[in-house]
């Protein structure tokens, strides 16, 4: 190792000396901070050293929020000047020892912020800086309401665990809270370390140690607020980093990642994409796919990081990250047919498993490859341009308003003595749906437009009567929950009705048709097409958009016309045979397919 500090003279002022970053020599090259020993309040005393990863130096990184930039304090670094944020100083206060000096990687001061190209080199690296680091110390902060023993001694009986008193909930509550679980960085850095560990002002906590009592307080659905998808991202990516090898397969649980993060924070929106080139997938044929380059815009950031993707993986399943708002406006000169991953997401989604289901005989095949050699993705105009060949179906002639969460479990929705909106749909659906083209009632198909025909993640053919007695126990949990005069979809207060609608919800799971319907439906429009079809498809749909089945896609998309080229309103559902018969139609020659120009 190459210490990189000037030699020691007389002590500067530092108005003189303010620390100067050398170049880095290799593309494995490190800076490393050896932190000198120290008092708890003498003032923090450091050097730089160089390093190279290929050599295995032993060294601790640090996990943590750099929170205010703004807010400065100053350490000593070979007798110069160096600014670090308030966090950055506690945390080496708290990890200076008394004896001897301690070697740590911690990226505010160990990269040189103000180089964007070292800054991107260094960011590429990250992954492989947090995995071969000795021990990586995740800093949750000062432990203010001191309830860090609570959830060490948690963590200790984690195997008899059968609910939270409401100090261990409260404890778990402000654990979660803390700004660490929010930030999008600490997932990789978290994943990939050997032997990571907690540090919450005074109290240690082995790290894996925490993730399975988070788990399975999760397992077990025990009440801690809305805080537990913070610690699920971590734990799939961790998942993924030691069951998974880099393959195409792989590559789309990177994907799905990058959706399901898109909750987490950044001050740089471009760090949703370079915040996890350590994930295995990124490599393929041993070189990385994504690289971190600062000196590229956020739209060209996602857009390249989409491009790569759907070369990479040969199939369109990125398309289905797509989400707009209902005014489909398309931020920075993005195109739509890229995902947004700084943005929340606007409706459900699944982590490496999708929403809609499959079509048993899909375009998506290789024997349908067979059939058509034009099947190609092809981007072209500076990578604004997607061309892509497809089949379109119908066109969509009217759609609901938007569902959104709270109006699917019961006791959510306050409506007082108004209509609850989905049986306001409900009455729409059936004024715009002139005959049922299906076998089974117009409630049945209801039901399953709800849960685009899925019960627990798996087609609903083999399991009717399961997925028909939790509809039947969720309209009736409606209607105790909402007591209204009158009603069809929950029916009012009509003893009959009421008898008849518990006797078919024997046996039934409301909890579980409120969650296939939430996965399928929230943030989504029910639509009827010009041809009778009817579907699920995005917020941002309306009548006159295009549904479509695209080659290399697995679900069917609506797109919108956009004169000579169209724009990605977002995946949907076709209900009942019609893909299939389109592609039949197709496969026959009855029916030809057409170039779509995506902008």
């Amino acid at each position: 190792m190459e210490s990189t500090h000037i030699s020691q003279g007389p002590d500067p002022t530092y108005e003189d000396a303010f620390y100067q970053y050398q170049p880095l020599a290799y593309p494995d090259s490190i800076r490393l901070l050896e932190l000198n020993a120290g008092e708890p309040y003498d003032p923090i005393v450091c050097m730089l050293q160089t390093a190279r990863l290929e050599e295995n130096p032993s060294y601790e990184a640090i996990s943590y929020v750099w929170g205010d930039r703004n807010v400065k304090r100053h350490i000593t670094c070979g007798f110069q000047r160096l600014d670090t944020t308030v966090s950055l100083h506690d945390i080496l206060r708290e990890l200076r020892r008394p004896e001897k000096p301690r070697l740590l990687w911690a990226d505010a001061v160990c990269i040189n912020q103000n180089d964007i190209v070292e800054r991107g080199q260094q960011v590429g690296i990250m992954g492989s800086i947090y995995a071969k680091a000795a021990r990586v110390v995740i800093w949750l902060g000062h432990d203010e309401e001191h309830v860090g023993p609570e959830i060490l001694r948690m963590v200790s009986q984690h195997d008899t665990l059968d609910s939270l008193s409401q100090s261990q909930t409260d404890a778990v509550a402000g654990l979660l809270k803390t700004a660490w679980f929010s930030r999008v960085w600490v997932i990789q850095e978290a994943a990939l370390s050997q032997s990571p560990y907690v540090l919450w002002g005074q109290t240690e906590i082995n790290w894996r140690s925490l993730v399975y009592l988070l788990k399975e307080i999760g397992d077990q659905r025990i009440a801690v607020g809305d805080l537990w998808n913070k610690v699920g991202v971590e734990w799939n990516f961790w998942l993924a980093h030691g069951a998974y090898n880099p393959s195409k397969q792989s590559l789309l649980h990177l994907v799905g990642l990058l959706y399901t993060a898109r909750g987490h924070s950044a001050t740089d929106p471009r760090d949703h994409v370079y915040a996890f080139l350590g994930h295995p997938a990124n490599l393929l044929g041993g070189r990385p796919l994504l690289r971190a380059e600062y000196t590229r815009t956020r739209a060209e950031v996602f857009r390249d990081a989409t491009v790569k993707f759907l070369r990479s993986m040969g199939n369109l399943d990125i398309l289905s990250y797509v989400t707009h708002g209902e005014s489909l406006h398309l931020q920075d000169g993005l195109p739509s047919w890229v995902p947004m991953w700084d943005c929340l997401p606007l409706m459900s989604t699944g982590f490496d498993v999708r929403v809609f289901p499959f079509p048993e005989s899909g375009l998506f095949r290789e024997e349908i490859r067979d059939v058509s050699k034009e099947i190609f993705i092809d981007i072209s105009d500076e990578d604004r341009v997607l061309s892509l060949r497809g089949l379109e179906v119908d066109v969509v002639e009217w759609h609901s308003e938007t569902i959104i969460y709270k109006m699917i479990p019961p006791g959510l929705w306050d409506c007082g003595k108004e209509e609850h909106p989905l049986e306001k749909l409900w009455t729409d659906l059936k004024n715009h749906c002139s005959c049922n083209p299906y076998d089974g009632s117009l409630m049945e198909l209801f039901s399953l437009l709800l849960t685009s025909g899925l019960i627990k993640k798996a087609k609903v053919e083999d399991r009717f009567d399961e997925h028909n007695a939790n509809f039947q126990a969720w309209r009736l949990r409606h209607s105790e929950e909402l007591q209204l005069e009158i009603g069809e979809l929950f029916p009012g207060r009509d003893q009959q009705c009421f008898s008849m609608l518990r006797k078919a919800a024997e046996g039934g799971n409301w909890a579980q048709f409120v969650s296939d319907a939430f996965r399928a439906c929230n943030g989504r429009k029910v639509f009827t097409t010009k041809n009778g079809h009817l579907g699920v498809g995005p917020m941002a749909m309306r009548s006159g958009d295009i549904a479509s089945i695209l080659f290399a896609a697995r679900t069917a998309f609506i797109l919108r016309p956009a004169g000579d080229q169209y724009i990605l309103v977002g995946e949907a559902y076709l209900h009942g045979s019609v893909h299939d018969e389109v592609v039949a139609m197709w496969k026959k020659g009855q029916l030809r397919d057409g170039l779509f120009k995506i902008v």
